[in-house]
């Protein structure tokens, strides 16, 4: 699908394609209006065994701090 076509797809829309495509899913995210950080928006969203659902997180964190890790530098 073109990113044209995704932008016609409302989140909830978008969510659900997602969920009928995965087993396990995991999905988080967050957009803070510009000028109001108290109007942040939130959606998550997990399908399928709880435990694989938080392997997922976990690893996505392991990856995410690695990550960051290599990019650090030393003070």
């Amino acid at each position: 699908m073109s990113d044209a076509k995704l932008g016609l797809l409302t989140d909830d829309e978008l969510i659900e394609e997602l969920a009928r495509r995965f087993e396990h899913l995991v999905i988080a995210g967050r957009r803070v209006h510009e000028h109001i950080a108290a109007a942040a928006r939130e959606r998550w969203k997990w399908k399928g065994d709880h435990r694989m659902c938080q392997g997922l997180c976990v690893s996505l964190q392991a990856t995410i701090e690695g990550d960051y890790q290599k990019r650090a530098t030393p003070s």
